[in-house]
């Protein structure tokens, strides 16, 4: 769940859960407001017996709610609301300085989508996903997630990387540029090119920071 940890200075400090409400499942996150007012989280339910299902690739065999959506509510955990919808896992959100929200996301499609039109078409239907060229099946799909953005109200849903493979991790550095992950892998060992990567805010200008063939730092 998402906590507050309150008193922790004190001798007796305090947990506080914001979504003991919700059913039991999986929460990443969370990410502040830059006023400290809100904060963004992503949340999956646990279904005990969809490990089972031989065919998770089928969205049709999978609840909606299993997938990871993000919500947004008040440090107090009131005004809770749910921002994405789909068959679709959305997590990883991030507050960007104009107000837009940046997150990761499978709604990349399965070509290299680079439109905004295509990105919102997902809040209407559940699109075929892409997959890792080398694991997953139908038990166990292991779908790609890339960055994209949307604005306040969950609208505006568009791409913010053409990349083909896995992106993680999102945060926004002091200079207001998008650091994050980035899996360049490319017929080539995988190890070292979990890679560090900056963007502008829009998606432009992606690049190493430290360069290409860096054994450290990694991820």
């Amino acid at each position: 769940g998402i906590y507050v940890l309150e008193g922790f200075k004190s001798g007796a400090p305090r947990v506080r859960c914001l979504t003991s409400d919700l059913p039991p499942g999986s929460f990443s996150g969370p990410d502040l407001s830059f006023d400290g007012k809100r904060l963004l989280f992503a949340y999956c339910r646990f279904h005990p017996k969809l490990a089972d299902e031989p065919h998770k690739a089928d969205k049709s065999r999978v609840p909606e709610d299993a997938f990871c959506h993000v919500f947004e509510m008040n440090l107090d955990g009131s005004g809770r609301r749910q921002l994405t919808h789909g068959k679709y896992d959305d997590f990883d959100p991030r507050y960007l300085p104009g107000g837009d929200i940046l997150f990761v996301s499978t709604r990349k499609g399965t070509a290299l989508q680079c439109s905004q039109g295509f990105s919102d078409s997902t809040r209407a239907s559940d699109l075929p996903d892409s997959y890792v060229r080398c694991g997953g099946d139908d038990y166990r799909p292991v779908p790609v997630f890339t960055l994209h953005g949307m604005d306040a109200q969950g609208h505006g849903l568009r791409p913010l990387s053409a990349f083909e493979n896995f992106e993680w991790a999102p945060s926004v550095a002091n200079d207001g540029r998008i650091l994050y992950t980035r899996w360049d892998y490319i017929d080539r060992f995988n190890g070292n090119f979990f890679s560090l990567w900056s963007a502008n805010q829009d998606g432009s200008s992606p690049q190493l920071v430290y360069g290409n063939y860096t054994a450290r730092p990694q991820v």
